[in-house]
């Protein structure tokens, strides 16, 4: 398992996929889950229940990198 190899915990790891297939396994491990529009995903966000829905993989990672330094930024306000 890739988490345990590496020492993380699952609120460390994103799932970026263009599948519902890959965003139901991030779910199920409590991921965040990012569904790209990419690939199968512009059919597939119709009927998606991941968290955010990107243009692609570029869009996704710079949410995913904002969104970190944001909540590191609130974390240093206090």
């Amino acid at each position: 398992d890739v988490i345990e190899e590496n020492h993380l915990r699952v609120d460390e790891v994103a799932l970026i996929g263009d599948k519902n297939t890959d965003i139901e396994a991030g779910n199920r491990l409590r991921m965040k889950t990012y569904l790209v529009e990419t690939g199968y995903g512009a059919e597939e966000k119709k009927r998606t229940n991941a968290i955010f829905v990107k243009k692609d993989l570029l869009d996704a990672v710079v949410h995913l990198l904002n969104s970190e330094r944001k909540a590191e930024k609130d974390l240093n306000e206090f």
